[in-house]
Protein backbone atom coordinates (compact mmCIF):
# COMPACT_ATOMS: atom_id res chain seq x y z
CA UNK A 1 0.00 0.00 0.00
CA UNK A 2 1.10 3.35 -0.51
CA UNK A 3 1.96 4.98 3.12
CA UNK A 4 3.19 8.43 1.42
CA UNK A 5 3.49 10.12 -2.41
CA UNK A 6 5.65 12.86 -3.55
CA UNK A 7 4.62 14.70 -6.61
CA UNK A 8 6.99 17.39 -8.55
CA UNK A 9 5.60 19.61 -11.42
CA UNK A 10 2.42 17.72 -12.18
CA UNK A 11 -0.32 19.89 -12.98
CA UNK A 12 -1.10 22.48 -10.80
CA UNK A 13 0.87 20.99 -8.05
CA UNK A 14 4.44 22.36 -8.67
CA UNK A 15 5.48 20.11 -5.00
CA UNK A 16 2.96 18.00 -3.03
CA UNK A 17 2.77 15.68 -0.74
CA UNK A 18 0.43 13.51 1.23
CA UNK A 19 1.50 11.52 4.05
CA UNK A 20 -0.04 8.88 6.75
CA UNK A 21 -2.02 7.38 4.38
CA UNK A 22 -4.32 4.54 5.23
CA UNK A 23 -5.99 2.07 3.19
CA UNK A 24 -9.21 4.35 2.37
CA UNK A 25 -8.30 7.93 2.03
CA UNK A 26 -10.60 10.41 1.29
CA UNK A 27 -9.64 13.88 -0.57
CA UNK A 28 -10.90 17.31 -0.05
CA UNK A 29 -10.75 21.02 -0.73
CA UNK A 30 -12.11 23.41 -2.75
CA UNK A 31 -12.28 23.26 -6.67
CA UNK A 32 -9.48 23.23 -8.90
CA UNK A 33 -7.18 22.29 -5.65
CA UNK A 34 -5.80 19.72 -7.38
CA UNK A 35 -7.61 16.48 -6.11
CA UNK A 36 -8.53 15.06 -9.45
CA UNK A 37 -4.68 15.66 -10.61
CA UNK A 38 -3.44 13.33 -7.20
CA UNK A 39 -5.54 10.58 -8.67
CA UNK A 40 -4.48 10.65 -11.95
CA UNK A 41 -0.47 10.68 -10.36
CA UNK A 42 -1.77 7.84 -8.43
CA UNK A 43 -2.90 5.85 -11.35
CA UNK A 44 0.22 5.98 -13.28
CA UNK A 45 2.26 5.15 -10.55
CA UNK A 46 0.37 2.38 -9.56
CA UNK A 47 0.31 1.16 -12.94
CA UNK A 48 4.10 1.45 -13.46
CA UNK A 49 4.19 4.54 -15.39
CA UNK A 50 2.42 2.58 -18.14
CA UNK A 51 1.89 5.10 -21.11
CA UNK A 52 -0.91 4.19 -22.25
CA UNK A 53 -2.53 5.03 -18.63
CA UNK A 54 -1.05 8.24 -19.39
CA UNK A 55 -3.06 9.21 -22.79
CA UNK A 56 -6.00 8.30 -20.86
CA UNK A 57 -5.72 10.67 -18.51
CA UNK A 58 -5.61 13.27 -21.72
CA UNK A 59 -8.69 11.41 -22.92
CA UNK A 60 -10.59 11.57 -20.34
CA UNK A 61 -10.15 15.33 -19.53
CA UNK A 62 -11.04 16.13 -22.98
CA UNK A 63 -7.01 17.66 -23.61
CA UNK A 64 -7.46 17.41 -27.19
CA UNK A 65 -5.94 19.92 -29.85
CA UNK A 66 -8.21 19.19 -32.54
CA UNK A 67 -10.13 16.62 -34.68
CA UNK A 68 -12.25 13.65 -33.43
CA UNK A 69 -12.35 10.39 -32.67
CA UNK A 70 -9.11 8.14 -33.27
CA UNK A 71 -7.67 11.51 -35.76
CA UNK A 72 -7.83 13.74 -32.74
CA UNK A 73 -4.66 14.84 -31.18
CA UNK A 74 -4.25 14.52 -27.96
CA UNK A 75 -2.44 18.04 -26.05
CA UNK A 76 0.02 16.57 -23.06
CA UNK A 77 1.40 19.83 -22.24
CA UNK A 78 -0.88 20.30 -19.46
CA UNK A 79 0.49 17.33 -17.77
CA UNK A 80 3.53 19.50 -17.11
CA UNK A 81 3.14 22.54 -14.22
CA UNK A 82 2.54 26.20 -15.98
CA UNK A 83 2.11 24.03 -19.01
CA UNK A 84 5.70 24.43 -20.33
CA UNK A 85 6.39 21.97 -22.79
CA UNK A 86 10.11 22.32 -24.18
CA UNK A 87 12.91 20.12 -24.09
CA UNK A 88 14.44 19.72 -20.04
CA UNK A 89 10.71 19.66 -19.17
CA UNK A 90 9.32 16.80 -16.01
CA UNK A 91 7.52 16.14 -13.74
CA UNK A 92 7.91 13.12 -10.86
CA UNK A 93 6.11 10.50 -8.67
CA UNK A 94 7.74 9.03 -5.97
CA UNK A 95 6.07 6.79 -3.35
CA UNK A 96 6.86 5.72 0.38
CA UNK A 97 9.83 7.87 0.72
CA UNK A 98 11.34 6.13 -2.16
CA UNK A 99 14.45 7.80 -3.69
CA UNK A 100 13.70 6.70 -6.99
CA UNK A 101 10.05 6.69 -8.49
CA UNK A 102 9.04 7.83 -12.19
CA UNK A 103 9.80 10.65 -13.94
CA UNK A 104 8.26 11.96 -17.71
CA UNK A 105 10.77 13.73 -19.23
CA UNK A 106 10.81 15.81 -22.56
CA UNK A 107 13.86 15.71 -24.94
CA UNK A 108 14.86 16.21 -28.34
CA UNK A 109 13.97 13.17 -30.22
CA UNK A 110 17.50 13.12 -31.63
CA UNK A 111 18.60 13.02 -28.08
CA UNK A 112 17.57 9.44 -26.84
CA UNK A 113 19.93 7.14 -25.73
CA UNK A 114 20.12 4.37 -28.79
CA UNK A 115 18.01 1.28 -27.98
CA UNK A 116 15.46 2.66 -26.36
CA UNK A 117 12.02 1.94 -27.23
CA UNK A 118 10.16 4.69 -29.01
CA UNK A 119 6.60 4.82 -30.15
CA UNK A 120 6.63 7.25 -33.07
CA UNK A 121 2.87 7.31 -34.66
CA UNK A 122 4.43 7.94 -38.41
CA UNK A 123 1.97 8.67 -40.98
CA UNK A 124 3.42 11.71 -41.70
CA UNK A 125 3.19 12.88 -38.33
CA UNK A 126 6.12 15.33 -37.24
CA UNK A 127 7.58 14.42 -34.24
CA UNK A 128 10.94 16.35 -33.10
CA UNK A 129 10.23 15.32 -29.34
CA UNK A 130 10.04 12.92 -27.49
CA UNK A 131 8.58 12.08 -23.47
CA UNK A 132 10.41 9.75 -21.64
CA UNK A 133 9.04 7.03 -18.94
CA UNK A 134 12.28 7.31 -16.59
CA UNK A 135 12.30 5.05 -13.58
CA UNK A 136 11.01 1.15 -13.18
CA UNK A 137 7.69 0.15 -14.83
CA UNK A 138 5.94 -2.28 -13.43
CA UNK A 139 6.49 -5.88 -15.56
CA UNK A 140 3.53 -5.85 -17.34
CA UNK A 141 4.16 -2.28 -18.44
CA UNK A 142 5.85 -3.55 -21.61
CA UNK A 143 9.33 -2.23 -23.00
CA UNK A 144 8.11 1.38 -24.29
CA UNK A 145 10.16 3.76 -22.82
CA UNK A 146 9.68 6.89 -25.20
CA UNK A 147 6.67 7.99 -26.90
CA UNK A 148 7.15 10.56 -30.09
CA UNK A 149 5.28 14.26 -29.96
CA UNK A 150 5.20 17.22 -31.69
CA UNK A 151 7.01 20.62 -30.18
CA UNK A 152 3.57 21.05 -29.21
CA UNK A 153 2.79 18.40 -27.18
CA UNK A 154 0.40 16.85 -29.81
CA UNK A 155 0.01 12.93 -29.71
CA UNK A 156 -2.49 10.75 -32.26
CA UNK A 157 -4.92 9.27 -30.11
CA UNK A 158 -5.39 5.92 -32.56
CA UNK A 159 -1.51 5.38 -31.88
CA UNK A 160 -1.19 1.86 -31.05
CA UNK A 161 1.50 1.13 -27.87
CA UNK A 162 1.73 -2.75 -27.94
CA UNK A 163 -0.82 -6.20 -28.94
CA UNK A 164 -2.14 -6.34 -25.97
CA UNK A 165 -1.01 -9.81 -24.93
CA UNK A 166 -2.87 -12.03 -22.12
CA UNK A 167 -0.75 -10.63 -19.16
CA UNK A 168 -2.38 -6.75 -19.76
CA UNK A 169 -5.08 -7.95 -18.00
CA UNK A 170 -2.62 -8.08 -15.28
CA UNK A 171 -2.11 -4.64 -15.17
CA UNK A 172 -5.73 -3.65 -15.35
CA UNK A 173 -6.23 -5.06 -11.97
CA UNK A 174 -3.66 -3.41 -10.06
CA UNK A 175 -5.56 0.07 -10.42
CA UNK A 176 -9.16 0.55 -11.33
CA UNK A 177 -10.25 4.49 -11.80
CA UNK A 178 -13.94 5.42 -11.69
CA UNK A 179 -14.55 8.49 -13.35
CA UNK A 180 -18.26 10.27 -12.70
CA UNK A 181 -18.51 10.51 -16.71
CA UNK A 182 -16.84 6.47 -16.77
CA UNK A 183 -18.65 4.12 -15.31
CA UNK A 184 -20.76 2.95 -18.31
CA UNK A 185 -22.42 -0.19 -18.65
CA UNK A 186 -20.00 -1.46 -21.32
CA UNK A 187 -17.20 -0.70 -18.77
CA UNK A 188 -18.88 -2.49 -15.99
CA UNK A 189 -19.89 -5.82 -18.34
CA UNK A 190 -15.85 -6.55 -18.92
CA UNK A 191 -15.38 -6.18 -15.02
CA UNK A 192 -18.56 -8.38 -14.44
CA UNK A 193 -16.91 -11.18 -15.85
CA UNK A 194 -14.50 -11.33 -13.49
CA UNK A 195 -17.04 -11.43 -10.32
CA UNK A 196 -18.63 -13.85 -12.31
CA UNK A 197 -15.33 -16.27 -12.64
CA UNK A 198 -14.04 -15.47 -8.59
CA UNK A 199 -18.32 -16.17 -7.68
CA UNK A 200 -18.92 -12.76 -6.32
CA UNK A 201 -22.04 -11.96 -7.45
CA UNK A 202 -23.54 -12.15 -4.53
CA UNK A 203 -21.46 -9.09 -2.82
CA UNK A 204 -22.55 -6.97 -6.11
CA UNK A 205 -26.45 -7.72 -4.92
CA UNK A 206 -25.35 -6.69 -1.59
CA UNK A 207 -23.97 -3.39 -2.08
CA UNK A 208 -26.81 -2.35 -4.18
CA UNK A 209 -28.63 -3.04 -1.25
CA UNK A 210 -27.56 -0.06 0.71
CA UNK A 211 -29.92 1.91 -1.75
CA UNK A 212 -33.15 -0.46 -2.65
CA UNK A 213 -33.03 -3.36 -0.18
CA UNK A 214 -35.07 -5.49 -2.24
CA UNK A 215 -32.61 -6.26 -5.00
CA UNK A 216 -31.96 -9.67 -5.23
CA UNK A 217 -30.08 -10.30 -8.49
CA UNK A 218 -27.62 -8.24 -11.02
CA UNK A 219 -27.73 -9.66 -14.54
CA UNK A 220 -25.56 -8.28 -17.54
CA UNK A 221 -26.98 -8.65 -20.87
CA UNK A 222 -24.54 -8.94 -24.31
CA UNK A 223 -24.99 -8.20 -27.48
CA UNK A 224 -27.47 -5.27 -29.35
CA UNK A 225 -29.53 -5.38 -26.58
CA UNK A 226 -31.59 -1.50 -25.75
CA UNK A 227 -29.75 0.45 -28.24
CA UNK A 228 -26.22 -0.24 -27.08
CA UNK A 229 -25.13 -1.57 -30.55
CA UNK A 230 -22.77 -4.98 -31.35
CA UNK A 231 -20.87 -5.99 -28.56
CA UNK A 232 -22.61 -3.36 -26.25
CA UNK A 233 -24.07 -4.58 -22.57
CA UNK A 234 -26.73 -3.61 -20.76
CA UNK A 235 -27.22 -3.87 -16.52
CA UNK A 236 -30.50 -5.33 -15.60
CA UNK A 237 -31.86 -5.59 -11.86
CA UNK A 238 -33.48 -8.28 -9.76
CA UNK A 239 -35.99 -6.83 -7.21
CA UNK A 240 -37.78 -8.97 -4.53
CA UNK A 241 -41.52 -9.07 -5.15
CA UNK A 242 -40.91 -8.00 -8.71
CA UNK A 243 -41.29 -10.14 -11.24
CA UNK A 244 -39.81 -8.36 -14.43
CA UNK A 245 -35.93 -7.62 -14.45
CA UNK A 246 -35.70 -3.88 -14.47
CA UNK A 247 -32.90 -1.61 -16.17
CA UNK A 248 -30.27 -0.40 -14.25
CA UNK A 249 -31.35 3.11 -15.51
CA UNK A 250 -34.51 2.52 -14.04
CA UNK A 251 -33.07 2.32 -10.71
CA UNK A 252 -31.58 5.86 -10.12
CA UNK A 253 -28.13 7.22 -10.19
CA UNK A 254 -27.53 5.78 -6.89
CA UNK A 255 -27.86 2.03 -7.79
CA UNK A 256 -25.78 2.98 -10.89
CA UNK A 257 -23.00 3.86 -8.64
CA UNK A 258 -23.01 1.08 -5.78
CA UNK A 259 -22.59 -0.86 -8.51
CA UNK A 260 -20.05 0.85 -9.94
CA UNK A 261 -17.83 0.78 -7.23
CA UNK A 262 -19.01 -2.39 -5.95
CA UNK A 263 -17.43 -4.00 -9.07
CA UNK A 264 -14.34 -1.81 -8.91
CA UNK A 265 -13.68 -2.87 -5.88
CA UNK A 266 -13.57 -7.04 -6.49
CA UNK A 267 -11.56 -5.94 -10.01
CA UNK A 268 -9.28 -4.00 -8.07
CA UNK A 269 -7.88 -6.79 -5.57
CA UNK A 270 -4.63 -6.65 -4.14
CA UNK A 271 -4.36 -3.38 -6.16
CA UNK A 272 -5.64 0.08 -6.01
CA UNK A 273 -9.31 1.71 -6.59
CA UNK A 274 -9.29 5.86 -7.50
CA UNK A 275 -12.59 6.95 -7.47
CA UNK A 276 -13.82 10.88 -8.45
CA UNK A 277 -16.48 12.37 -6.73
CA UNK A 278 -17.56 9.03 -4.55
CA UNK A 279 -20.58 10.82 -3.76
CA UNK A 280 -22.44 10.87 -7.24
CA UNK A 281 -25.62 10.01 -7.39
CA UNK A 282 -26.09 8.90 -3.39
CA UNK A 283 -28.33 10.46 -1.04
CA UNK A 284 -26.73 11.90 2.45
CA UNK A 285 -29.00 9.17 4.09
CA UNK A 286 -27.12 6.46 2.70
CA UNK A 287 -23.67 7.31 2.73
CA UNK A 288 -22.76 6.10 5.75
CA UNK A 289 -23.33 2.69 4.63
CA UNK A 290 -21.59 3.27 1.59
CA UNK A 291 -18.39 4.01 3.37
CA UNK A 292 -18.96 0.83 5.22
CA UNK A 293 -19.06 -1.10 2.51
CA UNK A 294 -16.24 0.63 0.73
CA UNK A 295 -14.14 0.11 4.08
CA UNK A 296 -15.51 -3.60 4.68
CA UNK A 297 -14.90 -4.33 0.78
CA UNK A 298 -11.36 -2.86 0.64
CA UNK A 299 -10.29 -4.92 3.64
CA UNK A 300 -11.63 -8.12 2.05
CA UNK A 301 -10.41 -7.71 -1.01
CA UNK A 302 -6.72 -6.04 0.06
CA UNK A 303 -7.82 -2.83 -2.01
CA UNK A 304 -6.31 0.65 -0.97
CA UNK A 305 -8.92 3.27 -2.46
CA UNK A 306 -8.16 7.14 -2.64
CA UNK A 307 -11.69 9.04 -3.05
CA UNK A 308 -12.48 12.88 -3.53
CA UNK A 309 -15.26 14.78 -2.66
CA UNK A 310 -16.74 18.44 -2.69
CA UNK A 311 -19.63 17.10 -0.65
CA UNK A 312 -20.36 17.87 3.32
CA UNK A 313 -22.57 15.16 3.29
CA UNK A 314 -20.01 12.83 2.47
CA UNK A 315 -18.00 13.88 5.07
CA UNK A 316 -20.38 13.97 7.78
CA UNK A 317 -20.95 10.18 6.93
CA UNK A 318 -17.77 9.57 7.72
CA UNK A 319 -17.49 11.20 11.15
CA UNK A 320 -20.68 9.01 11.65
CA UNK A 321 -18.91 6.02 11.01
CA UNK A 322 -15.14 6.54 12.59
CA UNK A 323 -17.30 6.88 15.48
CA UNK A 324 -19.64 4.42 15.48
CA UNK A 325 -16.78 1.34 14.39
CA UNK A 326 -13.15 1.85 15.73
CA UNK A 327 -12.20 -0.56 13.50
CA UNK A 328 -13.42 1.04 10.26
CA UNK A 329 -11.93 4.40 11.26
CA UNK A 330 -8.50 2.59 11.80
CA UNK A 331 -8.67 2.33 8.43
CA UNK A 332 -9.32 5.73 7.31
CA UNK A 333 -7.12 8.97 6.62
CA UNK A 334 -8.74 12.04 5.30
CA UNK A 335 -6.35 14.19 2.82
CA UNK A 336 -7.62 18.28 2.91
CA UNK A 337 -5.30 19.58 -0.44
CA UNK A 338 -4.36 23.06 0.22
CA UNK A 339 -2.33 23.73 -2.68
CA UNK A 340 -0.48 26.39 -1.02
CA UNK A 341 1.24 24.58 1.40
CA UNK A 342 3.79 21.45 0.26
CA UNK A 343 2.11 18.81 2.39
CA UNK A 344 -1.63 17.98 2.83
CA UNK A 345 -3.20 18.17 6.29
CA UNK A 346 -3.99 14.36 7.04
CA UNK A 347 -6.80 13.62 9.71
CA UNK A 348 -7.07 10.63 11.37
CA UNK A 349 -10.47 9.03 12.59
CA UNK A 350 -10.73 10.82 15.61
CA UNK A 351 -10.00 13.86 13.87
CA UNK A 352 -12.06 13.43 11.62
CA UNK A 353 -15.00 13.15 14.28
CA UNK A 354 -13.52 15.81 16.45
CA UNK A 355 -13.53 18.57 13.13
CA UNK A 356 -16.98 17.81 12.19
CA UNK A 357 -18.62 17.84 15.63
CA UNK A 358 -16.87 21.45 16.22
CA UNK A 359 -18.24 22.37 12.56
CA UNK A 360 -15.05 23.26 11.21
CA UNK A 361 -14.76 23.73 7.49
CA UNK A 362 -12.54 20.30 5.80
CA UNK A 363 -13.54 20.71 2.70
Amino acid sequence: MFTSLEIENYRCLKRYRLAHLGRVNLLVGRSNCGKSSLLEAIELLASGGDPQVFFQAARARGEVISGEGPGALLDVSHFFHGHEFRPGAYFALRRDGAADGLTVRVKELGDLDEGTRCIDPGTGFHSPLALCFEGALHPEAGAVKAVAVSRAGAFPTGTHFYPRPPTREGLRGIVQFIRPESADQQSMSRMWDAVIVEGREDEVAAAMRVVEPRVSRVFFLSGDVGGQGPGGSRALVGLEGVKRRLPLGTCGGGMHRLLALALGLIRAADGVLLVDEIDTGLHHSVMGDMWRLVIESARNSNVQVFASTHSLDCVRALAWLCGADATAGSQVSLQKIEPELEEAVALDADKIVTAVDQGIEVR
